[in-house]
């Protein structure tokens, strides 16, 4: 099983994983058999694979329509429609929300597109954001060995203006995200991870509370979860995925 993050392709004849930055997984890869290897290979993006776990045997068990949601280092989406991945002509189906824009005369984010969520609340773009307001100089934050969400949320806990500024910004960002992939997906259930997360009793309660104030008729359909099996997902829904492509070589 190989699972790759969503700027990642396959280079198929070789058998070799090649970095390439542009969007999503190249057509015609997901079911390789990559002889190079001299293995039988499922190859996914590994939200997707995430996604199969909690749907295997996670909070999107049993469900016909699921996206997950992973928010930290940067915003991506999977999504189960119809009780199957959706993956699209080309892989990238709802896998890019952070490059929604939601922001019009926001900044450009690193795909280029300008106000896009991950530009304003993306693991990358916080240590940029923390430091354009005047008192970043003397924030806890600023002698932070690493700015990010770990960071953020601590420091935000214990009272330091700036980080409580810098969550509130993600806090505004992420809950738009999630409700428009609710509007897109019209799921059963949506599910979140990633290591935004880590202070899901923060989170959650925003992420259900923002739909209940801008899409009233939402929150009688779409329930709103943290996923529940942390690194087993990629495992159990790998396990998934190589049953569903090589269905002969399974037991």
């Amino acid at each position: 099983m190989i699972a790759l993050p969503k700027f990642q392709t396959v280079g198929s004849f070789r058998g070799q994983l090649t970095p390439a930055y542009r969007f999503g997984v190249s057509r015609g890869t997901m079911r390789l058999t990559l002889t190079g290897l001299g293995r039988l290979v499922a190859v996914e993006t590994e939200l997707r694979v995430a996604l199969l776990g909690e749907w295997t045997a996670g909070e999107a068990g049993g469900k016909s329509d699921a996206p997950m949601l992973a928010l930290g280092t940067d915003i991506a989406c999977a999504v189960i429609s119809g009780g199957q991945p959706l993956r699209s002509a080309n892989y990238r189906a709802a896998t890019l929300p952070g490059h929604h824009t939601i922001a019009q005369e926001g900044p450009a984010g690193r795909g280029g597109n300008i106000g896009c969520a991950e530009a304003l609340s993306a693991t990358a773009a916080l240590s940029t954001w923390a430091r354009v307001r005047f008192e970043f100089a003397s924030s806890h934050l600023a002698r932070a060995e690493r700015i990010g969400y770990e960071a953020n949320f601590m420091l935000a806990a214990q009272g330091d203006a700036r980080s409580q500024a810098l969550l509130h910004q993600s806090l505004e960002v992420w809950p738009v995200v999630v409700q428009n992939a609710a509007i897109a997906c019209d799921p059963e259930v949506v599910v979140l991870g990633g290591g935004g997360l880590r202070s899901g009793e923060i989170i959650l309660p925003t992420m259900a509370r923002h739909p209940r104030q801008h899409m009233p008729g939402l929150p009688l359909q779409i329930l709103i979860v943290a996923a529940v099996l942390g690194d087993d997902a990629a495992l159990l829904g790998g396990e998934t995925l190589f049953r569903q492509i090589h269905p002969l070589s399974c037991p």
